[in-house]
Formats: structure tokens, C-alpha cells, sequence
């Protein structure tokens, strides 16, 4: 097909169709069909400039599917269904976390008897509203079983009534005629608004997205790492008055550590140490060297290697 138009339309219905997999798979509870919709997502997120969404959904695809490896009992758990929370036994009733906390945690916050009315929002008072709450919980179940009242779930959805079935009918019926009038599949080369017939530049690729996301995403594959690191030794250097402002009010004492020492004190105290913190960059170099980077060490502030480093880049990699 030449129409630049249908071709954005097919592609408007495929990104339509990732979306209702990727639903189906929050209400239902389908761990393989989440992975495959987030892997299907990554090529728009790329193409249309959302480079935050692209990276992040593409680390927490990596992660996730290392997870028979490095989580098994989490894995298992997934596949079972239990990345999503479910508040009713419905099949069709499975929400993503963030919603629950919208939806659960953040309304009874902002509700009667929540932190917003009127409690104040200290410390030590969220720390009695939310340890509180099991005991609230509680109560509410003595309170039901005593009045005879309860609460119980449906098994019909409330999008399967009859009258919301009625009005997705005419919705349906009303876009099909709009279409067979305004038909975005007709023999024309150019892209243009089916509302208006205004036609696009032919610069405009927009009908292109996936391919445009793909080869964004193939670009995005980097090698091993560069990194540079600050360093720390007891010579003078032009950041030693802003080490002795932040390192003011707690002074940190030497710690003999190793790699698989549990730390006893703050992490502010064992880094305001130059020796800790030189050390624990020593230590954390030679991993990073094992797993393939390339480690550069700086006298002391690191921004002027980092500049001769992107100036003189390694051979393969990105520079950290």
C-alpha cells in the first residue's frame, strides 16, 4: 500500500492494540503478555522523544527477564499473577500498584478520619495514621460481622451492563459512519487530516514511528562503560573548603572494611572519611574493571579528565 495515510492509521491501530494487551494483561494478571505490551511500547516511547520512558522500560525489561535467574520465588510468584493487587475475586479486576496507591493509600490520606483532615502531617502522626490502620481494618470486620452488614463483590463488571453495552453500540456505529464518509484508506500518496484534508509537509515521517523508534533503540545497545572518579588524598585541592562545609556538623573516623561487611554506622559518617571514601572507590573500581569498563582514577576533581575523556573518548563504551 502507497497511502501514507493508511499506513498511520494501521500503525494508530497496532499502537490501540498494545494498549488493550497491555491492559488485559493489568486486569487479568498475565505476566509473559506485561513483558511482551512494555517490549512492544519501547519503539514509540524512542520515536516520540520520550527518551526517559525508552531507557527506564528498557532496564526494567532486562530486569525482569532476568528474573528466573536472579529472584526464582518472585518469578514464580509473577507468573501466578501476583504483579498486579487485586481488591476483589473478579477475573477482570487486577490493578498495577501505583493505582492501588492512588487509590486505596492516597484517598483514605485525603478523606474523613485522613492526615488532610486536620491531623497535621508530622512525623510521629504518619507514623500513628499508618501503623494504625491494621487495628482500623479490624475493627471495621468486628463492626460488619456485628450489624450484619458487609461488602461483596459482584461477579458481573460494571462495563458489561446493559446499558453501557447499548452505548458502546452507538459509539461504534456512529465511528464506522464517520469512517465509510471520511475514509483514511483511500489512493492517496500524500498524509493528510481526514477531518480537513489538510495535507503534511513531506518531511513529516510520522506514519514511520516504529521504524524510526527501532533504529533508536538499536543505537541505545552501548558497550562497556567508561568511568571517571573523583579522588581523594590528603593533598590540598581547590574542593577541600567545600568538603569541610558538608563535613562540618559530623565528622567522619577511619573504618577498616571488606566486600562483604555489613556497615555499623551512617552512610554520611563513613563517606565524610577521605580514607573511607577513597577505599571504597578502590574497591568498586576493581569490580567495575572485572566486569569489563574501563576505570579512570582523577588526582582530585574529576571534571577536567572528564572533559579530556569526552574530548579523547575510548574506543568503545560510554563515558559515567
Amino acid at each position: 500500500m502507497t497511502s501514507r495515510t493508511a499506513l498511520l492509521w494501521f500503525q494508530y491501530m497496532d499502537m490501540v492494540n498494545i494498549l488493550e494487551r497491555f491492559l488485559k494483561a493489568e486486569r487479568t494478571g498475565n505476566w509473559g503478555l506485561h513483558l511482551q505490551t512494555v517490549h512492544d511500547m519501547l519503539p514509540y516511547f524512542a520515536a516520540s522523544g520520550h527518551a526517559l520512558y525508552a531507557k527506564c522500560a528498557y532496564v526494567y525489561l532486562q530486569t525482569m527477564l532476568n528474573l528466573p535467574k536472579t529472584h526464582p520465588d518472585v518469578y514464580r510468584k509473577f507468573q501466578e499473577g501476583y504483579h498486579v493487587v487485586r481488591r476483589s475475586d473478579r477475573f477482570w479486576a487486577g490493578l498495577s500498584s501505583d493505582l492501588i496507591i492512588e487509590q486505596v493509600l492516597m484517598r483514605s490520606v485525603k478523606t474523613d478520619g485522613g492526615l488532610t483532615g486536620g491531623k497535621g502531617m508530622t512525623e510521629n502522626q504518619r507514623l500513628v495514621w499508618v501503623l494504625s490502620m491494621p487495628a482500623c481494618a479490624s475493627t471495621n470486620e468486628a463492626m460488619q460481622k456485628l450489624s450484619g452488614v458487609s461488602y461483596e463483590t459482584s461477579d458481573q463488571h460494571k462495563d458489561t451492563s446493559a446499558a453501557r453495552q447499548a452505548r458502546d453500540v452507538s459509539d461504534t456505529l456512529q465511528l464506522i459512519t464517520y469512517l465509510t464518509e471520511k475514509s483514511p484508506f483511500a489512493e492517496k500518496e500524500s498524509l493528510f487530516n481526514i477531518a480537513n484534508g489538510m495535507t503534511a509537509q513531506e518531511g513529516v515521517n510520522v506514519e514511520r514511528s516504529r521504524e524510526v523508534g527501532e533504529k533508536i533503540l538499536s543505537s541505545m545497545k552501548y558497550g562497556p562503560a567508561a568511568i571517571v572518579f573523583d579522588g581523594y588524598s590528603d593533598d590540598p585541592t581547590i574542593k577541600d573548603a567545600t568538603h569541610l562545609r558538608r563535613t562540618a556538623d559530623c565528622a567522619g573516623v577511619k573504618v577498616h572494611f571488606t566486600g562483604g561487611m555489613v556497615l555499623q554506622s551512617k552512610k554520611e559518617e563513613f563517606l565524610n572519611n577521605k580514607v573511607n571514601k577513597q577505599r571504597f572507590i578502590c574497591f568498586v573500581s576493581d569490580k567495575l574493571e572485572r566486569a569489563g569498563c574501563s576505570v579512570d582514577h582523577a588526582k582530585d576533581d574529576a571534571d577536567v579528565l572528564i572533559a579530556r575523556q569526552l574530548l579523547h573518548p575510548p574506543e568503545a563504551g560510554i563515558l559515567l
